[in-house]
């Protein structure tokens, strides 16, 4: 999370995350489709529901993979 963060321990976020990184981002992304897009945040939902329901470690680590994919 360093990247984020100017200083993690206070939690102040580096003043160019909303702006120029943003940018650098949205230029990087832009050839994706809206479809595309769509498709991600429904996997990532998925993903984020299967992690709420997870009860151990050994759950977790079977899901980890998707999520770094």
């Amino acid at each position: 999370m360093s990247d984020f963060y100017e200083n993690e321990e206070k939690k102040i976020i580096h003043r160019e995350l909303f702006n120029k990184t943003a940018m650098q981002w949205a230029e990087a992304i832009k050839m994706v489709s809206k479809n595309q897009v769509r498709r991600i945040y429904d996997e990532l939902k998925r993903l984020k529901r299967r992690v709420d329901q997870t009860n151990t470690k050994e759950d977790f680590d079977k899901i980890f993979p998707y999520i770094l994919l």
